[in-house]
């Protein structure tokens, strides 16, 4: 009995895996010139978390408080926070739109327009220049002295 189970877990599988694949290769069109319909996922789990308590592990009362009630309290807390979550996303969604709806028109920050922003001769202050001697370039020497005699 047991290993007929296993025979019929082994054929779904395989039937399962090779299916798809063969069902591709007979269609003979290559798969981007057709749309794929995308993918059923569940929100929910499709098993029930009482199946649980078909388990050998325990007996029906270890099972259900071990087993059964975590995985229930688990996805009660799970609906909840998703539902948070939704909400604050909602809430965000609605200051940006009050946002963008009451926001003044885009103008340069204070100054940028002003006299006082004209840019004229640089400042003297922290110019050093004048302290130090300043070699003579090479275009106020004479052409024909190179320094040799």
């Amino acid at each position: 009995m047991l290993s007929s189970i296993r025979l019929a877990i082994v054929l779904a599988i395989a039937i399962g895996v090779v299916g798809p694949v063969y069902g591709q290769s007979r269609g003979g069109h290559s798969s981007h010139s057709t749309s794929q319909v995308p993918r059923y996922t569940p929100q929910t789990p499709t098993t029930s978390p009482y199946l649980n308590l078909l388990n050998r592990n325990g007996s029906a009362a270890t099972n259900y408080y071990g087993l059964v009630r975590p995985q229930l309290n688990q996805q009660t807390i799970n609906e909840a926070q998703q539902q948070t979550a939704s909400n604050q996303e909602q809430q965000i969604k609605n200051v940006k739109e009050q946002q963008e709806a009451f926001e003044q028109p885009k103008v340069k920050p204070t100054g940028t327009a002003g006299w006082f922003k004209t840019e004229g001769t640089t400042s003297p202050y922290q110019n050093a220049g004048h302290y130090y001697g300043q070699w003579p370039s090479g275009k106020s020497q004479k052409k024909g002295s190179t320094g040799r005699r």
